[in-house]
């Protein structure tokens, strides 16, 4: 059986900005019980993903915080 990648996604995801401040993207990855948030510019373009993991003592708290950073999907 073979299980394509349209089947495991979300209706709806979950995106941030890069206006929004780091401890609520944290609030809502502990909220939405998620482990990774894409953050997308104006026109909703991926410009990276923050991930988070292991909340340690309640909601918004995780030991680490990343972000890998995407460029241009265009080449340019």
């Amino acid at each position: 059986m073979t299980i394509k990648i349209a089947e495991l996604m979300p209706k709806r995801v979950v995106t941030a900005t890069p206006h929004q401040s780091v401890s609520h993207v944290r609030e809502l990855m502990a909220r939405r019980h998620i482990h990774a948030i894409p953050i997308v510019g104006p026109e909703l373009e991926l410009l990276g993903i923050v991930s988070g993991a292991h909340p340690v003592s309640g909601p918004g708290v995780m030991r680490s915080f990343g972000l890998l950073q995407v460029g241009p999907l265009n080449g340019g």
